[in-house]
Formats: structure tokens, C-alpha cells, sequence
């Protein structure tokens, strides 16, 4: 006999006596492609039973296939918005300075997200039998128990499948409603809560309107925290939450998580190589120049077994921006904040102070000790952003250099010029 296992967006039915799947964590696309709504769906589970059976529902019959393995781990590392340079050199704004010490000792460093790495190993679920079932849920007048479509009983019948009340009401939810409800069994050949386990990535094609992601119930436990990537004629933003465009992304944001946070906003540029390869990979109509938006959903308790809709946003807050790394008013940034060590620290001011003494000397003496002392601390500085900041960031440095190469290559050689004494005499007679 089976139990069932409620959850957010899908259900899991799993054998009696087993630990139920446990869902970690998932990815969705979806992306309209002329008149169908592609969605790719990956979930990584806790699965500990050899067996289970899998429950969505549709508002039309798809049409299954499969997706490139690989697929969310490119959408992944293409949409990863990172730190601009400039940002990066804020927090050693003051370069090799004692300040720089100081506000590390006295300040809260801000957090960074960590960066992408490889997923561990993860075995991967075997889909098995589909079947979709369409029909009304009906209430028997004698037991006032709820009844599923007679085809739809009869599978679970014969799979030994056994369903709560509160599970047909989620069921009914789609069914009473003219939509399809999917049962696939889903078998693990290696169960055990050692390694995480991958069912997907799954593709469905629905000749539907809009883009919507259905959920059938509600269960207790932690909420699931879900990916969602969008691909649209413009930016798309939930029904049920309001969207928060998180400019930032590279940071991690205090308090607690938002409902629906996006972290990349930006028009995919036809012509460009991941988006050759993504059109290539799910099969795209006509790629033309659409919308991608990421954004992670994290489920609240208030939306129930709602669906989650999809609509175009009245904001169109493009993440990153024109300060996005790498581009010209972040490597423009990069070069003007260069100069802050030879401005704002008190070493430059102290050598400052010192070599405008040494000069005083070598006017008098012809040469002095530190008269090149700040084209040394010029150089210093642009080895310290040569050394601490990356790729085309390191230009910070450049202007430090130019200026202390020049100091060194014309060194301070005026001298004052030598007292003469002139003794004015009356002229003598011939």
C-alpha cells in the first residue's frame, strides 16, 4: 500500500512503511515558444524508497521529452551577476594603508555571495509509466468521502497506491476544473539518504496562454526554495508575490529572504553564443530577442495549492545594469578610485611632507635622502591593486604607475644658485 506525501508543486507517493521524498530544492524554465509553453523541470531529492510515484497536474496534455543534463548549470553560470571591480576595491579603498587596517578592524565586511561551484554527485531517477487522467472528483451522498475519476482509481488500484481525502481535494482542485493530472512512477535504484537524488531535467510542451507553473497542495516542513528562469517577450514577474530586483546580487542580504527576489534581468542577444546554444538545446521556434529573467521563490504559507502565474512587470529594472562589471564607467570607476591612497592617506601625506623637506635640502646641497620617497609609494600602490583586484580591474593601477615612473624619470635636480658678492669701489686714477 501507498502513502501519500503532500508537498509544493508536486506530490510524491511513496510506499507505506517507507521515509518519504523529501524535495531540497528545484529548477524550473519556462519559456513560450510560439503557441506552447515549454517547462523544464529538475529536482534534487531526499529519496529513500525504491519506488514512488510522481503527481502533477497541466492545463492540457504535454507532450514529455528530455533536456541537456547540463542545461541549469549553464542557465546558472550565465546569469551569475558578478561584483563589479569597483565595488571590490571599496572595501581596500585606501590601498596599502594603515586605514585600510582600520576599517577592516572596525567595520562589518559585507557578505558575498559564494561563488558557483560543480553540484556533488548525484544519482538520477528513472522515469517510468505516464499516464495522464482528466474527470470530475466526485462526493459519495452516503459516505461524503471524496471519489476520483473511475479511470484514474483503477491505476491506483492496481499500482497499490492508497490516497487520503486531502490529497483527492488537492487533486480535485485541477480535475474540476478540466485540467490533466500526471502520474509517472519514478524508481530509485540506490535509495539512501547519502547522496542527493536527480529527477530530471524533464521537459513538457502544454499549447497554452500564458506561463504558469501549477502546485497541487501545501505540505508542512520547510518550503521549498525554487529557481524559476523565465524566457518572454519582456520581463516576467508572480502573481501571488511581488517581485523585489535585487541590483545587488552579489550580496547577501540581511534579514530574512524575500518571497520572490530576481537576481538577472536582461534582453538575450540572439546572436550570442549562449544564446545559439540554448536555442539549439530545448528546440526554440524563433529565439528573436527575449527577456531572461532569474529569479528564486521561496513559498509562503498563505499561497496553498494557488498556481503560480507569470506576467509581464510593470518594472523593467535591467540586473546588472551599465555598471555592470567590466564595463566602462566600472573600469572608469576603478581608475579615478586609483588615485584615493595618493590623495586621502595620511602616508602620502606624512611622504608628501617629507619629500617637499628633502627638496628644501637639495637646494641648498645639490642632493638629498627621499626626494623620490612618494614616487616609491606610487608604485607600491599600483602594485597593491595590480595584486588584490582581477581581469581588467587591474587598470586601477595604472595611473599610480604612470605617475611614479614619471616622478622617477625626472628627478628633482634644481638647485639654488650660489651667493656673489660684488664690491662697489670708487674707480682709480690713471
Amino acid at each position: 500500500m501507498f502513502i501519500a506525501t503532500p508537498a509544493r508543486a508536486d506530490v510524491f507517493l511513496v510506499p507505506e512503511g517507507s521515509a518519504p521524498i523529501t524535495t531540497l530544492s528545484r529548477q524550473v524554465l519556462l519559456v513560450r515558444n510560439g503557441p506552447d509553453l515549454i517547462t523544464v523541470d529538475e529536482q534534487v531529492l531526499n529519496s529513500q524508497a525504491p519506488r514512488a510515484v510522481w503527481v502533477r497536474a497541466f492545463p492540457l496534455e504535454p507532450r514529455l521529452g528530455r533536456a541537456p543534463d547540463d542545461l541549469f548549470m549553464q542557465l546558472q553560470r550565465n546569469t551569475l551577476v558578478g561584483e563589479p571591480h569597483n565595488q571590490g576595491m571599496r572595501r581596500n579603498l585606501f590601498g596599502p594603508s594603515l586605514v585600510t587596517v582600520l576599517n577592516k578592524k572596525l567595520g562589518e565586511p559585507s557578505q558575498l555571495v559564494p561563488p558557483l561551484e560543480e553540484p556533488p554527485a548525484r544519482r538520477s531517477l528513472t522515469l517510468g509509466e505516464v499516464v495522464f487522467f482528466t474527470g470530475r472528483v466526485q462526493t459519495s451522498t452516503n459516505t461524503r468521502q471524496m471519489q476520483l475519476p473511475e479511470a484514474m482509481e483503477r491505476w491506483l488500484i492496481a499500482q497499490g497506491i492508497q490516497t487520503t481525502d486531502l490529497q483527492k481535494a488537492a487533486f480535485s482542485a485541477h480535475l474540476n476544473r478540466n485540467w490533466v493530472v500526471m502520474l509517472a512512477v519514478v524508481e530509485d535504484l540506490a535509495p539512501g539518504p547519502e547522496t542527493e537524488a536527480r529527477l530530471g531535467p524533464i521537459r513538457f510542451d502544454v499549447a497554452t496562454r500564458g506561463i504558469v507553473y501549477p502546485q497541487l497542495s501545501q505540505g508542512p516542513g520547510t518550503p521549498v526554495i525554487t529557481d524559476f528562469y523565465t524566457l518572454a517577450e519582456g520581463p516576467m514577474a508572480m502573481n501571488l508575490r511581488e517581485t523585489l530586483w535585487n541590483t545587488r546580487p552579489w550580496e547577501l542580504s540581511p534579514g530574512p529572504p524575500p518571497g520572490l527576489e530576481a537576481t538577472y534581468s536582461a534582453v538575450l542577444d540572439p546572436s550570442s553564443p549562449f544564446a545559439v546554444e540554448l536555442s539549439d538545446q530545448i528546440g526554440l521556434n524563433e529565439l528573436g530577442a527575449k527577456h531572461l529573467v532569474r529569479a528564486r521563490h521561496r513559498a509562503a504559507a498563505s499561497e496553498g495549492g494557488q498556481d503560480l502565474e507569470f506576467h509581464p512587470s510593470r518594472e523593467r529594472i535591467l540586473i546588472p545594469s551599465g555598471t555592470q562589471r567590466g564595463s566602462f564607467f566600472d573600469l572608469l570607476l576603478c581608475v579615478l578610485l586609483g588615485l584615493t591612497p595618493l590623495i586621502y592617506t595620511p602616508e602620502s601625506w606624512f611622504l608628501i611632507w617629507f619629500v617637499n623637506g628633502a627638496k628644501e635640502r637639495a637646494r641648498r646641497e645639490g642632493t638629498a635622502w627621499g626626494v623620490n620617497l612618494w614616487a616609491y609609494f606610487a608604485l607600491v600602490v599600483s602594485v597593491f591593486w595590480v595584486v588584490t583586484l582581477e581581469g581588467p580591474g587591474r587598470i586601477a593601477g595604472l595611473v599610480p604607475f604612470v605617475l611614479g615612473v614619471a616622478r622617477l624619470a625626472w628627478p628633482y635636480t634644481e638647485r639654488e644658485s650660489p651667493r656673489i658678492r660684488v664690491a662697489f669701489k670708487p674707480k682709480k686714477k690713471a
